[in-house]
């Protein structure tokens, strides 16, 4: 649960700190998105691995997957 919590929060300030690239000059621009990035990384990354390990945790099978063909 605290796993979702901790998504939730690094993609909240992920996003209010995206807002700033369109509100800001070229310059002022790129450091938002570094901070945009660095926001999300710093939340979502302990976020999918605390997910990731309490999944395996807990013996839960994982029932939702995702694939991509491509031609």
């Amino acid at each position: 649960m605290i796993a979702y919590v901790m998504l939730g929060i690094g993609l909240d300030g992920g996003v209010h700190a995206a807002t700033g690239i369109w509100t800001q000059s070229s310059d002022s621009a790129e450091e938002a998105m570094i901070r945009t990035l660095v926001t999300v990384a710093v939340w979502g990354l302990p976020a999918s691995l605390i997910g990731w390990f309490g999944t395996k945790l807990a013996n839960e099978k994982i029932l939702a997957t995702a694939e991509v063909k491509v031609g």
